[in-house]
């Protein structure tokens, strides 16, 4: 699957982003389906993934 960009912080120069899982994956927080693969990404190309899978942004957030 394809990283895509969700956001961005131009002061800190850095990517949210995120890329769909396999089915039957489940939410590292609330236990539901999940359907993502969260992580960072920098301007010169440096790519940090969480491991964990999330069903949304949300449970990312709470989750951290």
């Amino acid at each position: 699957m394809e990283w895509k960009t969700i956001s961005r912080n131009p002061f800190a120069r850095l990517e949210t982003i995120r890329r769909r899982v396999p089915r039957g994956s489940e939410c590292a927080f609330c236990g539901q389906v999940a359907r993502f693969e969260y992580g960072t990404e920098t301007d010169n190309g440096k790519r940090h993934t969480d491991g964990k899978y999330f069903c949304n942004i949300g449970c990312r957030k709470a989750y951290y």
